[in-house]
């Protein structure tokens, strides 16, 4: 049966659902006090947070933010409106007296946990002062081993409401962790279009690519669940009959020394540039077509920041990517790990011009439509819904 509160309520009290639910109409001051490692300008959760502050107006909200250390967003936050605050310790007895005080003095309708400490020790501090706790799932069950996992397998059953990132994400928790269903819910992630900072053909020119050159690219982390060894070896296939095709690879990580090393044996080092970070609006006009090979994740940002770029994607057909496109409409999936399909899909672009402009159109609109920030907002607030009706009954 469908986790319904605001039923329970009802039966309990007598009081009208009506009343308590959420809507454009309704709204509900809502005072939330999140817990998260740290807010630095780069992974989905702290820019997600970022986006919620940018569009969270005082009249439907108040924003809090418990960070385990300082970073480079908290100020962006403060002239957002939300506040930040230092935890500034490692013990789980500290994390929670501090947790405590910081629920007396901001006084929070919810709390609401990101990741495995902060879930941990939200807990606690939630059940301590008897407020809601809201925890959020940013990927699969994957990423939590060990301890964490056992941990989270007799908390997260507990907690009021579950919000997930993608249907994938909720699937994987609701499967991992045994009564976690009737709290389970997902709100697509925010993304916003990324001006470009740098023109196109001087960045092409800085990267050593020439204006005649087809450029593949891909944002993000060099680790085994992205699989960039994948692209490698089909842009290794495609330069084979298009030799003007290049590979830009935006990121670092652990696996980058292994993906040289691939290059070098498939003899198209000379062709893949390593670039590092760099800010995702300067390189997403120097590319041509975008590929991301992840066989793991959560939500995919760049790709939708690929997107709102009207770049035509070409994504895994694994993780939440099956939820970010229509296939063949505003992207192409392919056979996750299969070099063969991943050249056969951009050989196709390539070769037709007008299908790429048509399927990177389809991929700017597709992406307003379902990823905005005021988008998120107005599905996040519904999300919290339960939670909140919970602690009105």
């Amino acid at each position: 049966m469908a986790y319904r509160p605001e039923a329970a309520c009802t039966k309990r009290y007598g009081k009208s659902s009506d009343a308590l639910r959420w809507d454009e109409r309704h709204v509900v001051m809502v005072a939330m006090l999140h817990i998260v490692e740290t807010l630095n300008p780069y992974g989905g959760v702290p820019v997600k947070l970022l986006r919620l502050a940018e569009q969270l107006d005082s009249a439907r909200g108040r924003l809090v933010f418990a960070v385990f250390k300082p970073g480079r967003l908290d100020e962006a936050m403060e002239r957002a409106g939300a506040r930040v605050r230092l935890i500034g310790s490692t013990s789980p007895l500290r994390i929670v007296s501090l947790l405590d005080r910081m629920i007396r003095e901001e006084t929070p309708t919810v709390l609401c946990s990101h990741h495995t400490r902060g879930l941990l020790t939200g807990y606690a501090a939630a059940r301590r002062r008897g407020i809601p706790l809201v925890h959020h799932e940013h990927s699969s069950a994957e990423y939590r081993r060990g301890i964490g996992a056992l941990a989270a397998r007799v908390i997260l059953p507990k907690v009021d409401r579950i919000i997930c990132n993608s249907l994938y994400t909720q699937r994987s928790i609701e499967a991992a962790y045994p009564g976690t269903a009737p709290k389970l819910c997902h709100v697509y992630d925010p993304v916003e279009e990324r001006m470009f900072g740098a023109n196109a053909l001087t960045v092409r020119e800085e990267l050593g690519f020439c204006e005649n050159d087809i450029v593949i690219g891909h944002i993000g982390g060099q680790i085994p669940q992205r699989d960039q060894s994948t692209l490698i070896r089909a842009v290794a296939l495609l330069r084979r009959s298009c030799p003007q095709v290049k590979l830009l690879l935006v990121g670092d990580g652990p696996e980058r020394s292994s993906l040289e090393a691939l290059a070098r044996t498939l003899s198209v080092v000379e062709h893949v540039r390593f670039a590092g970070y760099r800010d995702a609006g300067d390189v997403l006009g120097a590319m041509d077509l975008y590929v991301n090979p992840c066989v793991d994740e959560g939500f995919g940002i760049a790709v939708v920041e690929a997107m709102f770029a009207g770049l035509p994607v070409v994504i895994a057909k694994a993780g939440s990517h099956p939820e970010l496109i229509v296939d063949g409409q505003s992207g192409f999936l392919y056979q996750a790990g299969n070099p063969d399909a991943l050249a056969a899909r951009l050989l196709w672009l390539i070769h037709d011009p007008d299908d790429a402009k048509r399927l990177g159109m389809n991929a700017r609109a597709h992406a307003e439509r379902h990823f905005t920030p005021s988008r998120f907002l107005s599905g996040y607030l519904r999300a919290m819904q339960p939670a909140l009706i919970a602690q009105a009954c």
